[in-house]
């Protein structure tokens, strides 16, 4: 099978969720004998146009939405016709049997009108903002997204708590999706070695966004070290709003017990969950989390909000503690309680480990969207 996979700042060398859902899959489909194509926005021009990625080949491409700026609006209508032309030209090359669009953005117009040019199937598969901001949408942004979703084959959801959500703003994929959750490679971290660290440390990892909790982390842990004398705090991951996190862990008067690390390559970010003595994700909100899948695979209990996707892997009391989104002193508390009882966590960790072992692995998640592929194949024919 040929496969195109549509990436919106979800492919390396851009970092997170995205660019992991992206590579796994590439990876698992060229295993099981298919080629893959991925079509990718180019952030920025230091990025190279074309590379490779787990074996496919990667095409980097400018996509001009418009705005409310005139030379946003020319720029657009430039770039559109001929932006097209050439995905059409680079489908004619690779024959695609199904194309995935991974999350619907501005820039989804794009392959919106390639999808009436190709007799293709296009499958959607959402995220998190994509259905999330639904309701802010600018009419001409709502009216891609209608036709996005009455034009795709199928769609697929990474949590169920998104699917949900998208239905009841979507009624007409009612009939035409369901949950594939996201994975985590074992192997990766089964093969790190601990992150080497003076005093034990917890360990959180995103992007520095407000969704992602991290002040609230940052504040909680102040509480916390009054309570708990040698344990320090390491976050990794970049963003917009690290400076004032910096900011804020000088204020409070703890740089030397929390630590950001900026951006980490993927097999130092294994050592720190390998190293860490658990994983504590703090977000506001959070479609999946794939990092708590991470954290499970590397045998590490987890303190997580009760928000999203998470409930449906992280089970409170078993393989992790829940504390309610924003509220800095329950997150502090578990946080302690989790600390001083060193079984509770073993026994936490190695249920997470179990749990991902049986339903997580990107093999398995792999499968679930192939099997989509070849339904979505077997109802157009």
């Amino acid at each position: 099978m040929n496969i195109i996979l549509f990436a919106y700042y979800s492919c390396y060398p851009v970092i997170g969720g995205g660019s992991e859902v992206i590579s796994n899959l590439t990876r698992v489909f060229k295993e099981r004998g298919h080629d893959v194509f991925i079509i990718t926005e180019r952030e920025s021009l230091d990025i190279p146009r074309r590379g490779i990625i787990e074996g496919a080949e990667v095409l980097r491409c400018k996509f001009p939405v418009w705005s409310r700026h005139p030379a946003d609006v020319i720029k657009f209508l430039l770039f559109l016709p001929l932006t097209v032309i050439q995905l059409r030209k680079i489908l004619n090359k690779f024959q695609p049997d199904v194309i995935n669009v991974h999350v619907l953005c501005r820039y989804s117009v794009y392959p919106l009108f390639l999808s009436y040019l190709v007799k293709v199937p296009f499958i959607i598969s959402i995220h998190g903002a994509d259905v999330i901001e639904y309701p802010n949408l600018s009419l001409l942004d709502l009216k891609v997204t209608q036709a996005w979703y009455k034009r795709a084959k199928f769609v697929t959801s990474c949590s169920q708590w998104l699917l949900e959500k998208a239905k009841k703003v979507l009624p007409e994929i009612q009939n035409k999706s369901l949950t594939v959750e996201n994975g985590v490679n074992l192997q990766e971290f089964d093969q790190a070695k601990p992150f080497e660290h003076p005093r034990p440390f917890i360990f959180s990892l995103g992007r520095f966004i407000k969704r992602k909790g991290f002040d609230i982390l940052i504040r909680a842990f102040r509480h916390t070290i009054d309570q708990i004398d040698g344990l320090d705090l390491i976050i990794a991951g970049d963003g917009l709003e690290r400076s004032r996190h910096e900011q804020l862990i000088e204020e409070l008067g703890m740089q030397n017990r929390v630590y950001l690390l900026g951006y980490t390559e993927r097999t130092v970010t294994a050592s720190l969950f390998r190293g860490c003595e658990f994983f504590v994700l703090p977000s506001l909100w959070e479609p999946f989390g794939i990092v708590n899948l991470e954290a499970m695979a590397s045998k590490k209990a987890i303190v997580a909000t009760r928000v999203g996707g998470v409930l449906e892997f992280v089970r409170d009391g078993i393989n992790g503690i829940f504390v309610q989104p924003g509220n800095i002193e329950e997150l502090s508390r578990a946080i302690v309680h989790l600390y001083v009882n060193q079984d509770m966590r073993e026994d936490m960790g190695s249920r997470g480990r179990k749990i991902v072992e049986e339903r997580y692995s990107w093999e398995h998640i792999a499968d679930n969207f192939l099997e989509v592929y070849q339904k979505v194949l077997h109802d157009t024919n």
